[in-house]
């Protein structure tokens, strides 16, 4: 019996990576997907809740069209954490409570080689 090869009940560090990976993958996707409110917002400030509708409706597209993997990266809660993280690395700012725009190293984001959702897009 010393002499057989058996498979492995455990999982290598490459198993552990993708697994932990692909939990994270509906974030990425909600984060990339979110990046398309850059577009929305270059010519002047628009209301938070359009936005949300309008990454929705992108998204359930996307999903449909099998560019996005995950239903749950199509989510309100997703979206508006992706839009609050935008805010706080700078690239979109709230205007009074209800409004975004684009601030100035937003434009360089969405303009810049790689664009922030290229960049992103590595982690899929």
């Amino acid at each position: 019996d010393g002499d057989k090869v058996r498979p492995s009940t455990e999982q290598g560090p490459a198993e552990l990576l993708s697994m932990l990976a692909e939990s994270l993958r509906d974030f990425v996707e909600s984060y990339k997907l979110a990046t398309q409110t850059f577009n929305m917002v270059a010519s002047g400030p628009r209301d938070r809740n359009s936005i949300l509708s309008e990454l929705l409706e992108r998204g359930k597209v996307l999903f449909l069209q099998g560019q996005l993997q995950c239903a749950e990266a199509v989510s309100r809660p997703n979206l508006e954490n992706s839009l609050e993280l935008f805010v706080e690395l700078g690239y979109l700012e709230a205007v009074d409570k209800s409004k975004l725009k684009l601030t100035d190293s937003g434009k360089n984001a969405m303009s810049g080689t790689p664009t922030f959702e290229s960049e992103i897009a590595k982690f899929l």
